[in-house]
């Protein structure tokens, strides 16, 4: 199963996410979509299907967003999903981190 359930990235060092995916020819059909959650309702706000040179960013300093990963159906697709995942963090992330 290739997914990422519902979650933040908020651990109070992370300030911006992002998402950069270079999926060339994807469709919404095939899952692996970002999903993100109305923090009231829990109900899906919006969602961003993977697309060639796509970056998305999202400030976790504001409001950390529910998120998830929808699961990719089958492995067998005639597109594939490649995408580079990470944060920008304030100075005082060695202090929290784990060594």
């Amino acid at each position: 199963t290739d997914l990422l359930p519902k979650h933040t990235d908020d651990t109070g060092a992370r300030k911006v996410a992002f998402v950069f995916s270079f999926a060339r020819g994807w469709r919404a059909e095939y899952g692996g979509n970002l999903v993100f959650f109305d923090e009231a309702s829990g109900a899906p706000s919006s969602f961003f299907v993977p697309a060639m040179n796509e970056l998305i960013f999202f400030d976790l300093d504001r409001t950390p967003k529910p998120h998830a990963v929808t699961e990719v159906l089958n492995a067998e697709l005639p597109a594939k999903r490649l995408s580079i995942a990470g944060w920008l963090a304030d100075e005082g992330w060695r202090q929290r981190s784990v060594p």
